[in-house]
């Protein structure tokens, strides 16, 4: 959730990250005026549905969302307001107090998700506006229908931030990958396991990378004690250039088995381990299965699509595009606000101690050796 309360009102409210919750408070001085009951009566009433506002001029854009709820009662010393992003809904929570015969003053405001959508979309949108409101200097609030306007700012956790991020590049890899091979894929709150990570990423890069370096581990390989299998043999043990056959290739993601099409791959510096095992069984031409133990000397492969599906052009709409090209300014701003805390850190040191920080490690070779 996140908070933003006038200096004399302050509370502590969890902020909503990736994986987590964390404490976070800004302060605003506003000069607003009182929205009386009979106001939010008539609000609540009317055909068209407030809106709640939200500008970053840093971002040259902004939000628009729905007030579809209101909550409030004359005891409380809060306004309830919930607002539909997407398949989100955002709770925004007025803490305040109200005056008799004048109605409600503002002296703070709450935002956290009530519900998060499942769709990568629906996460897509939350996850970039959530990291808007933890790296932007300020930005910009309105609620027309209350008359309210106030400009704002706050500090986010850096790990809360990056992870936000870490996560909208994974829900733009879910759509990515939906939109291509037009499949319908849940974006699951909380946890990812690896092995779906590693599967959307490998999707991704096939589809819009077409060309990309993968890991590649030692593989046990059956081959046929044939003529064919024999002529793709190098001649020597020694690494070297190896392009496989083209195959099909799928991958699985939260259970869904996704086919993407046809696939090469391509070691640059690539050892068979039991070379003259493999020489001896795959001459004897008997229709044996040989195992052919092959690694990459720098444990990388290069991934080739063949006949992989690619994005739509005009994939998206203006307003998700303009979203989604604003990734390297997030990645620039997250990176901003790192580089200013490490400076932080060597405030009151001579340059000489400075020096002695900040000096890269010099390691034996034997230290990559695992």
């Amino acid at each position: 959730m996140i908070t933003v309360a006038n200096p004399t009102t302050t509370r502590s409210l969890p902020y909503v990250n990736g994986y987590g919750f964390k404490t976070s408070q800004i302060s605003f001085q506003p000069s607003l005026s009182a929205v009386s009951l009979r106001k939010l009566k008539s609000i609540e009433k009317q055909k068209t549905a407030p809106s709640f506002e939200i500008e970053f001029s840093e971002f040259d854009f902004n939000f628009k969302l729905e007030i579809i709820e209101i909550q409030n009662d004359f005891s409380s010393n809060e306004i309830t307001l919930f607002l539909k992003f997407n398949r989100n809904i955002i709770k925004a929570v007025l803490n305040g107090y109200w005056k008799e015969n004048e109605g409600f003053y503002l002296q703070g405001l709450s935002l956290g998700i009530e519900r998060q959508g499942e769709t990568p979309t629906s996460g897509f949108l939350l996850k970039t506006l959530w990291a808007m409101f933890g790296l932007s200097s300020k930005f910009k609030i309105k609620i027309p229908d209350f008359k309210y306007e106030f400009t704002t700012s706050f500090d986010v956790p850096l790990d809360g931030a990056s992870d936000g991020l870490s996560h909208r590049q994974i829900a733009y890899r879910l759509m990515v990958i939906e939109k291509t091979l037009r499949v319908k894929l849940p974006f699951p709150k909380g946890f990812i396991n690896g092995e779906d990570i590693e599967s959307i990423a490998f999707c991704y890069h096939a589809i819009v990378n077409r060309e990309f370096e993968w890991f590649a581990i030692l593989r046990n390989i059956p081959w046929t004690a044939n003529r064919e299998s024999l002529a793709w043999l190098p001649n020597t043990s020694e690494p070297e250039s190896v392009t496989f056959r083209p195959e099909f290739v799928s991958k699985t993601i939260f259970g869904f088995d996704l086919p993407l099409g046809i696939m090469t791959g391509k070691i640059e510096k690539a050892v068979i381990d039991n070379y003259e095992e493999v020489k001896n069984n795959l001459s004897k031409l008997d229709g044996e299965i040989v195992n052919v133990e092959q690694r990459s000397v720098n444990g990388k492969i290069k991934m080739i699509s063949l006949d992989v599906p690619s994005l739509p052009q005009n994939a998206w709409s203006k307003e998700i595009q303009k979203l989604v090209d604003l990734e390297s300014k997030l990645d620039e701003m997250l990176l901003d606000k790192y580089f200013n805390l490490a400076s932080s850190t060597l405030d009151g040191l001579t340059q000489e101690q400075k020096e002695a920080i900040t000096e890269r490690p010099k390691l034996e070779e034997e230290a990559f050796n695992f």
